[in-house]
């Protein structure tokens, strides 16, 4: 038998040290995923509660993630209200606690005006957004997650049922725009910004100025006379039946926001009808 040569040898001798059994895959295959579940641990710890620009559907859908647990039940109050949040405070907020809200029915901001008057420490405009409200509390150091809990409860409790506000849908209309049937003509209200934004001013002048450098030169307006076809028709070409109010004619963001809206219909039904027996 002829003998190996030692390059031969010394190439089984290296196969042999290095290699891998079965057990030794599924030991390394679980030190790698406790690796990776220890690191996805951290970062969940690292960024919950600590989220910025999230859509709203999606924060409802996981309250644990995106909001502390002592504003969550004053959320879904005003969640079941239609009153959808735009901002959250996390525990990391100089010991106070907040929650901005977003649209606000012509009702709910009269509502709102008057508690800030009666009560400007918990109801206030949101300095840095003007169409905000704001429920708040300035001092949570000395509070229970109860007490802070059963306060913000009982200040969103001051709101009342509304519809879903217009900036979660559009009309026909503005739907058709979206679909190729409109005129883009000049814009009338179209003003070259010539000055830098203002470091100095009120608010009302740094909106003003915002409006201006955010004013299109053109803009685009609905042409009935190039449909092609029905609302209802490119409403079911898009897909978009599921967030379509066909008698409204309202083409919702999100089928979220038609459920809602048809649940607030339903409730102000409701509340006729035991109206209309007390009588």
């Amino acid at each position: 038998m002829p003998k190996k040569n030692s390059t031969t040898q010394n190439d089984e001798e290296l196969l042999k040290a290095l290699e891998i059994t079965d057990k030794d895959l599924m030991d390394l295959s679980d030190r790698i995923h406790q690796q990776e579940q220890n690191l996805t641990g951290r970062e969940k710890a690292d960024t919950k509660y600590n989220h910025s620009n999230v859509y709203i559907v999606d924060v409802i859908n996981n309250i644990d993630e995106y909001i502390i647990p002592e504003l969550q039940e004053a959320c879904k109050l005003l969640w079941s209200k239609n009153i959808f949040t735009f901002m959250c405070s996390n525990r990391e907020d100089g010991g106070s606690a907040y929650i901005i809200l977003g649209a606000l029915s012509p009702e709910n901001t009269e509502i709102f005006n008057q508690l800030m008057t009666k009560q400007p420490e918990n109801f206030t405009i949101d300095e840095w957004r003007v169409n905000y409200f704001r429920l708040q509390i300035p001092n949570v150091t000395k509070m229970s997650e109860q007490e802070i809990s059963s306060a913000f409860v009982k200040l969103a409790s001051s709101l009342d049922l509304q519809d879903v506000q217009k900036v979660f849908y559009i009309n026909s209309e503005d739907y058709l725009i979206n679909c190729g049937c409109y005129d883009e003509i000049s814009n009338p209200d179209y003003v070259e910004v010539t000055e830098s934004m203002p470091t100095t001013a009120s608010l009302e002048v740094l909106d003003e100025w915002f409006a201006k450098i955010n004013c299109p030169k053109t803009i685009k307006v609905f042409n009935k006379n190039k449909m092609t076809k029905s609302f209802r028709e490119y409403v079911c070409e898009n897909g978009d039946e599921n967030r379509t109010d066909f008698e409204l004619k309202r083409v919702y963001e999100h089928p979220y926001f038609l459920k809602k809206h048809l649940e607030y219909v339903k409730a102000k039904e409701i509340e006729e009808k035991e109206n209309d027996r007390s009588l």
